[in-house]
């Protein structure tokens, strides 16, 4: 039996343990890569504004003039799969008593981009469609919604309010889900405003 000579055994011994370590890196990325179930647990969730995100502006196209103003925003992901989510969502904006209704159909991707869809309807014809993006983001040690969108305003075309916040998610156990920040009523009050 021939044995084989190496040249360089220690070049040799440190190319095989630099592939070891590399296949070991790569199968720890691959079972710590995010994947579509990734955001499962959005299911069943409430998500709203708190005080310090309340700020927004209201612009008036005609007159070319933008006012700030305030409001509230609750989320209900009723269901989420594999980076797709439903629900509904309830805004009230200030000076404006009038309660926006919409229903929502999002995506989450597995790093964590948000894209959301607010549908406006007039029995079963979609009467508006708005857009906003997002990211899920770590905000004070808890994950949060940081969205932003410009949308018209709910009683005049020529309206346009613009707006971004970190929507934490909110339950039982938190203060603000008897007394939401502005609207001073419960989540599931706020919500059941609309009817769905």
């Amino acid at each position: 039996m021939t044995k084989l000579k190496l040249k360089h055994p220690i070049a040799v011994g440190a190319l095989i343990g630099a592939v070891s370590i590399a296949a070991i890196l790569s199968g720890l990325t691959a079972l710590t890569s995010p994947s579509p179930k990734t955001w499962d647990w959005l299911e069943d969730t409430y998500w709203y504004v708190r005080p310090q995100g309340l700020p927004n502006m209201v612009y008036d196209a005609v007159t070319d003039t933008a006012q700030p103003s305030i409001g509230q925003t609750v989320y209900h992901i009723r269901q989420c799969r594999y980076g797709y989510f439903v629900g509904e969502c309830t805004v009230q904006i200030m000076g404006n008593d009038q309660i926006q209704c919409r229903q929502m159909i999002g995506t989450v991707t597995p790093e964590g981009q948000v894209l959301l869809t607010f549908l406006a309807m007039d029995g079963e014809k979609v009467q508006l469609s708005i857009n906003a993006i997002g990211v899920m983001r770590r905000e004070r040690g808890e994950w949060t919604m940081e969205n932003q969108m410009a949308s018209p305003g709910p009683d005049d075309p020529t309206t346009f309010v613009a707006h971004w916040a970190y929507m934490f998610q909110v339950d039982e156990s938190d203060p603000h889900w008897n007394s939401l920040p502005f609207a001073r009523v419960s989540v599931p009050d706020f919500l059941g405003r609309c009817e769905r």
